[in-house]
């Protein structure tokens, strides 16, 4: 793969993650808004006013509608200031100074909008500076915590579509190169596939015994064995715990209870379930 498709490729992850990222603010945005404008209605008729008005609404949705025209901006600043632990010195002072700028940015359109809807749904006109300090810093106390929520939002997708970048990359190697991609720790290793005797989930990891060394993986069985069975390799379940790569197994010992012991070709041996004996080698 040459390096322009594999920008294209994380920029198409970039998108994805930005999509995610603002349809998931979208549906957390409307849900505050309907929730806090129902909760501000029931409140109103139990202090003997309008129950009807449509002032909470106004309220709440001038402030998210702000909210998601500035989530675009927020991104790219995040883009030109990442988080990352090496310029942690560059990025707190700018977010910092960012979450400030979002503060305010906010606090315009919301008001702008509600000095535009207020004289048409209501009886009077909307009034927010009498003491612009407090208000401004009351403000900027809810959104210092919606900027880092857009960020951690982003994040969270972002993530979600490396790993998932990652994933078709190893799967490609194993096709391609048949070789088998791991993460270990912080470290990315690559084995032969043809190497590989066994793999054994391991609470969130996968340990893959390779005859020679074992090696710990940040991995789920259902990917690796996704990844070895598209190379050709005759990997097979047969426990749900544990794959075998079937030429490797020389013996099928049978334990007396409908399971068995798969003996190796290194002397290594693997439970074998009753449950998977379609997969067992010669059936």
């Amino acid at each position: 793969m040459t390096r322009h498709q594999d920008l294209e490729r994380e920029a198409a992850a970039d998108r994805k993650a930005l999509i995610s990222a603002f349809s998931l603010l979208i549906i957390f945005t409307l849900s505050y808004v309907v929730v806090n404008s129902l909760s501000a209605l029931d409140e109103r008729r139990r202090n003997g006013l309008d129950g009807s008005s449509p002032e909470p609404w106004i309220l709440e949705g001038s402030s998210a509608f702000a909210l998601l025209v500035l989530f675009p901006l927020v991104y790219l600043w995040l883009r030109r200031f990442p988080l990352t632990r090496e310029s942690w010195a560059v990025w707190v002072p700018a977010h910092l100074l960012g979450s400030v700028a979002f503060s305010l940015a906010h606090v315009l359109i919301m008001v702008a909008i509600r000095k535009a809807l207020y004289p048409l749904f209501l009886d009077w006109t909307y009034t927010f500076w009498d003491d612009p300090f407090s208000v401004l810093l009351y403000e900027y106390r809810k959104d210092a915590v919606s900027y880092a929520l857009m960020i951690c939002i982003f994040h969270m997708t972002r993530t979600f579509e490396a790993r998932t970048l990652e994933l078709e990359v190893a799967r490609e190697d194993a096709q391609t190169k048949q070789r088998l991609t791991l993460r270990c720790g912080g470290r990315m290793i690559w084995l032969d596939i043809k190497e590989v005797l066994w793999i054994r989930a391991a609470s969130n990891y996968v340990e893959v015994h390779t005859g020679q060394k074992d090696h710990l993986a940040r991995a789920t069985l259902k990917s690796l064995e996704s990844q070895l069975s598209d190379a050709g390799l005759p990997i097979q379940r047969v426990h749900r715990s544990y794959l075998v790569n079937s030429e490797h197994v020389t013996e099928l010992v049978p334990t007396g209870d409908g399971d068995a012991r798969l003996r190796l070709s290194d002397g290594s041996d693997v439970p074998a379930s009753r449950t998977y004996r379609e997969n067992w080698p010669g059936n």
